[in-house]
């Protein structure tokens, strides 16, 4: 058998297989080892003549590759485990003429690569349960669903990634007055899902204090911008957040905008929408320290305010065109009952491709308030 494969490989070929770090042996048809070179004779021994099928646990030899695995194919990868070290094993058939003569086997040591995958599998199922308790924990920072002091508050977040980049909140101020704010951070991922917590905490800290800090829209802000620059974090990063003050007494809604492009849209029982127009920079290291201009409008029984992030309004077509602000005015204005699951399907419908931004939509009704809540 040998000399029959010498008539395709001539001993100058095999000694050629001496000089690779790879083992390479060849075996017959029936499993018996004709040819090994150099560096596995090194390793493991000298195996040649031994039967690499039979019994190979017993008789100490690696196992070999029978002719009946490769399944009419020519060629054949697997792996194998030789002690405690792995390797990939790359078998073809060597054909004379049309019959299977033998089988040239490659061994290629994986241990050091087996061990980098599963430390990197260990590290990234780490890295999902945390991720799964940073999703678990970002969103129940998210206001509860219902009735807020004579809002009824409804909702639909949706992280592009596992976290999201938006936030937004209904924090009850005193007895008459509501804060509503939605903030978009640059960015998305884990560092922006962070910074929603610092927004979050930052205004929620301030309105625990309001009865000294004040909460009308421009002193927030600006104590926002205060806090953050205490993060010294770089230039490029910054966040939009529109904030308000719903006082139910007089049934206004006082506003002010620092950089957020997605207007607010307030829908009358009519249907007629009005944008809720606010100019201010973002919130980030370089912005003045100068005042925020407030508005105010009235909210009556009814009347609903829609905030959200520009992961609606800056979905793409196939044409690269976004959904932009007028689709969704136009369907806000249509009053229907399940609002919030129109525009997320209407998006998706739009959408070319996988979903890119974060979206947050925030949707606020005042109600006839008769538990005084």
């Amino acid at each position: 058998m040998l000399r029959r494969l010498e008539s395709i490989f001539s001993a100058e070929k095999l000694k050629v297989f001496n000089y690779l770090s790879d083992w390479v042996r060849i075996i017959d048809t029936e499993g018996n080892v004709l040819f090994q070179n150099a560096e596995m004779t090194e390793k493991v021994g000298d195996q040649v003549g031994e039967n690499s099928l039979l019994n190979p646990e017993e008789n100490r030899i690696i196992p070999g590759t029978s002719i009946e695995e490769f399944y009419e194919k020519d060629q054949l990868t697997k792996s194998l485990s030789i002690g405690s070290e792995e390797f990939l094993v790359k078998s073809s058939i060597i054909y004379e003429e049309e019959d299977a003569l033998a089988i040239l086997e490659t061994f290629r040591n994986i241990t050091i690569e087996s061990i980098a995958i599963k430390r990197y599998e260990d590290i990234a199922r780490k890295t999902q349960r945390e991720l799964n308790d940073a999703r678990v924990i970002q969103n129940s920072l998210l206001p509860e669903k219902g009735n807020h002091r004579g809002l009824e508050v409804k909702y639909k977040y949706i992280p592009s990634a596992y976290l999201s980049g938006d936030m937004f909140d209904v924090i009850p101020i005193d007895e008459t007055k509501t804060a509503i704010y939605i903030a978009d951070v640059v960015a998305h991922g884990i560092s922006a899902s962070i910074l929603t917590m610092f927004v979050r905490q930052s205004v929620r800290y301030h309105l625990a204090r309001s009865r000294i800090t004040g909460y009308t829209p421009d002193i927030v802000l600006r104590s926002l911008i205060r806090r953050f620059a205490e993060l010294n974090l770089e230039d490029s990063k910054y966040f939009t957040i529109f904030y308000g003050v719903f006082d139910k007494e007089s049934g206004t809604f006082q506003y002010a905008n620092a950089g957020h492009n997605a207007i607010p849209l307030k829908i009358n029982r009519d249907g007629e929408v009005e944008k809720l127009m606010g100019t201010g920079l973002p919130i980030s290291l370089i912005t003045s320290k100068g005042n925020y201009s407030e508005s105010k409008i009235d909210l009556e029984i009814g009347e609903k305010i829609l905030f959200y992030t520009d992961g609606i309004t800056e979905t793409k077509d196939y044409f690269g065109e976004f959904y932009g602000t007028e689709r969704l005015v136009k369907l806000v204005s249509n009053n229907y009952p399940n609002i919030l699951d129109r525009i997320v399907n209407e998006v998706s419908t739009y959408r070319w491709g996988r979903q890119e931004d974060d979206i947050a939509l925030l949707f606020v009704e005042r109600k006839e308030d008769i538990n005084g809540n």
